[in-house]
């Protein structure tokens, strides 16, 4: 897990610099890594490509589609896109996939900032406030809450907002004496595809191959259990 953090903290660097304040993929994986408790000098070395090799290898984006027509997009981190672009293409048709051309899954997915506070800190601080109107004092457009079935407490708190806002709706939730959990930008779909738990289980299963491909650093996708 903070080894594929750190492969993203080098992907947003390569695509973006290192500055956070202009690059705010950066800034939300930062604010994850710190979370999640991974040392400062890891983190340093990611964004200076210290021991990685990343100065020579570059983000790339592939697309693809799994066989019950749900959409994959697959972002890496290369130094050899003659290696990495069969290794990808093998999981895929291995999986009963096709391996597609740029812009033939993108359209299908947009950017998203989301920044997931912390129950515990939401809970404990004697906050009082709505998550609704949590979302509309720090400027997010959107908020999800799930909750644990048994005992209805929440499980999780997912502030959305666009990635320019990042920065903001982070520094506004802090002010407020809030803990984040993480943040970052992703890929979401603006279309899901509903699949059997048969088809569910293999989408999940080809997800799982290719990010454990050694240049991958994300995987998203829009399938979803019917």
């Amino acid at each position: 897990m903070r080894g594929k953090l750190l492969d993203q903290i080098r992907a947003a660097v390569v695509s973006g610099g290192t500055d956070p304040t202009t690059n705010v993929k950066l800034a939300g994986l930062l604010t994850q890594a710190r979370s999640s408790g991974v040392p400062k000098s890891n983190i340093e070395s990611a964004m200076a490509g210290s021991g990685s090799g990343a100065a020579a290898r570059e983000a790339v984006m592939y697309e693809g589609r799994g066989p019950s027509v749900y959409l994959v997009l697959i972002e890496a981190l290369t130094d050899n896109r003659n290696r990495t672009r069969p290794e990808i293409r093998h999981i895929i048709e291995k999986q009963g996939g096709v391996l597609g051309e740029p812009g033939s899954s993108a359209f299908m997915f947009h950017q998203k900032a989301i920044v997931e506070i912390s129950t515990y800190s939401f809970s404990s601080s004697g906050n009082t406030i709505d998550p609704t109107e949590l979302a509309i004092e720090v400027g997010a457009e959107d908020v999800q809450v799930s909750s644990d079935p048994e005992t209805g407490a929440r499980d999780s708190i997912q502030l959305k907002c666009e990635p320019s806002q990042l920065n903001a709706v982070c520094g506004a939730v802090r002010e407020k004496g809030l803990e984040i959990a993480s943040a970052g930008v992703m890929y979401l779909p603006r279309l899901s595809v509903s699949l059997s738990v048969e088809q569910f289980e293999k989408a999940e299963k080809m997800v799982d191959l290719l990010s454990d491909q050694s240049d991958v650093v994300a995987v998203y996708s829009n399938h979803e259990l019917a």
